[in-house]
């Protein structure tokens, strides 16, 4: 993947030297810059086109997008609202918007970002499952259901929706089909350092935390720089008495 988009970057770069002026050649330099963690330099980009376009609703989303990276999550919503001030139909803007109010525990808010996005784009897979998270988190069980039974209808595979599936069965207590989700999930992608993470979790709820720290264990083999994986497996070695380990970790 990285070097999909080194390679991009470079063609990018020659096409701009014949025409610096290129505004979408200066955007899609600014994401992949972006996707390349080259936070300054995206942004360097984004508000030199910004300077000339003050109105372009997709840079000002870039921009938003480049702060929540930074963990600057004022600056992030300052941008992301502007983009849908400009632009009230871009869903992008208010799906990143939904997930900021998320992110900071505003559910409701987050919920009205996301049916509006929902109700004109009904068939948006990713506003569909990052609206089924808000219901959960929210403990709007059937409405969470609802919209991972949508994703999953259209993408079966979807890991994400699984694991989502997972964590609204554990919240309502049915541990046959949250672990059941969960398997799935797993056989679709077993190296994926959030479904890990979910079946930790519900080894926890369970008190089986042996299994839980075997889980993580083998998942930090595999993200050795997840920070919120590598805190959780120190806890779980913690709770199950491998103090010694549990210090090395954290």
């Amino acid at each position: 993947k990285t070097g999909r988009l080194e390679h991009a970057m470079d063609d990018l770069e020659r096409a701009l030297k014949m025409r610096p002026d290129w505004s979408d050649g200066l955007n899609n330099l600014g994401v992949v810059y972006q996707k390349l963690n080259r936070n300054d330099k995206a942004l360097s980009l984004f508000q030199s086109v910004l300077n000339r376009e003050p109105e372009n609703f997709r840079v000002q989303n870039n921009i938003g997008v480049v702060y929540l990276k930074q963990g600057k999550t004022e600056e992030a919503e300052e941008y992301f609202n502007k983009a849908v001030s400009t632009n009230p139909s871009y869903s992008k803007a208010r799906l990143n918007l939904g997930q900021l109010h998320h992110e900071k525990g505003f559910d409701d808010r987050a919920l009205e970002e996301l049916l509006k996005v929902v109700k004109e784009h009904p068939d948006d897979l990713e506003a569909r499952q990052l609206l089924a998270n808000v219901h959960i988190s929210a403990g709007h069980f059937s409405e969470a259901l609802r919209n991972i039974s949508f994703v999953l209808e259209a993408d079966p595979d979807n890991v994400s929706a699984w694991t989502s599936k997972a964590i609204m069965y554990q919240k309502t207590l049915d541990f046959p089909k949250a672990l059941s989700s969960l398997d799935k999930a797993v056989a679709l992608d077993p190296d994926n350092a959030d479904t890990r993470i979910q079946c930790a979790l519900f080894f926890e709820s369970r008190n089986r935390i042996k299994e839980a720290v075997e889980e993580l264990s083998s998942a930090v083999q595999k993200h050795p720089d997840n920070l919120g994986l590598l805190i959780l497996y120190g806890e779980m070695l913690f709770k199950n008495g491998q103090y010694e380990e549990a210090k090395n970790v954290l």
